[in-house]
């Protein structure tokens, strides 16, 4: 992602992972060592646009990593937040992956605004294989399987869901979307 934004204007990464930390500077990207919502890397108002993008799901304190971000944009800038949706979809995947929480529409726009923000797009995506991913979460509920997802399918249909998933990239922008395994939220300071 940092190699993508770096050609839009200068970008800087914060990362709390020594190693992951080491690959991002090796690949000579402004990489810091920093972590929300103490370590901001960062002069306040420095950032046009900050991005936390599958972040606060992972955090303690939500509302203070939001509130961290908002010091770090300038007045009017924007916030790009990736979640994953739906708390009742909990499953041995957010285990695995470190989340503290899954968000509803209402819960993210709460603790969004109460960090100082205004919404101003707020809308599920990941729409399209939402019924695969809800059968194979219940499935594995059902059986009591609390294992992760974290399996790589093979290329051909790695190939095929990447095509499905990229098809919401030209919906997402024009419409909200009422249902999705995740949330995306623009808000701006």
């Amino acid at each position: 992602m940092l190699v993508a934004l770096t050609e839009l204007g200068e970008a800087v990464g914060m990362e709390a992972n020594d190693a992951l930390l080491t690959v991002a500077r090796a690949a000579g990207l402004d990489a810091r060592k920093g972590a929300l919502p103490d370590d901001l890397v960062v002069a306040p108002g420095w950032a046009d646009v900050v991005l936390l993008l599958d972040v606060i799901e992972h955090l303690d304190d939500d509302l203070a990593a939001l509130r961290a971000a908002r010091r770090a944009l300038r007045d009017g800038g924007l916030l790009f937040v990736t979640v994953p949706a739906y708390p009742w979809f909990w499953s041995g995947h957010d285990v695995a992956l470190g989340h503290r929480r899954r968000y509803t529409r209402a819960g993210l726009r709460r603790v969004v605004e109460a960090a100082g923000y205004r919404v101003a797009c707020l809308s599920y995506f990941n729409s399209v294989l939402f019924p695969a991913i809800a059968s194979v979460r219940l499935w594995k509920r059902l059986r009591g399987d609390d294992r992760h997802d974290l399996r790589r399918p093979g290329p051909a249909l790695n190939a095929l869901l990447e095509r499905l998933f990229a098809l919401e990239r030209h919906v997402v922008p024009t419409r909200v979307l009422p249902f999705g395994a995740s949330l995306l939220l623009v808000a701006r300071r």
